[in-house]
């Protein structure tokens, strides 16, 4: 991209800003774009020990894998499930191909 290819418009230019100011309030609704610092739970700096903040830590992050883990693998079988159905379904409708590595024009079978 060149910057030649492009007319600048002050019009333009104002038109976005406005809509940048307009749909921050959407986002006040939704804390996920707070810093990651600020959720640091303080009483782990301020009460624990080395070793204990930090065998504290370590197993919130196991805790938190364990969760993500079973949420990811929750997305692919859903994923997959929903994959499935679709090309049930679309096989009611249209022609049944083969695998595209073995496939060639004359393979094509219709239902």
């Amino acid at each position: 991209m060149n910057t030649q290819d492009f007319v600048f418009k002050k019009e333009e230019y104002d038109e976005i800003v406005e809509a940048i100011y307009a749909s921050e309030p959407l986002f006040r609704r939704f804390p996920t774009l707070q810093h990651p610092l600020n959720r640091l739970n303080h009483n782990v700096f301020t009460e624990y020990s080395n070793a204990k903040g930090r065998a504290w830590t370590e197993e919130q992050v196991a805790a938190l894998m364990a969760k993500a883990t079973a949420l990811h693998h929750r997305f692919i079988s859903k994923t997959n499930d929903y994959s499935e159905s679709l090309l049930d379904h679309y096989e009611q409708y249209f022609p049944i191909c083969p695998p595209l590595s073995n496939a060639s024009a004359t393979d094509w079978k219709t239902a």
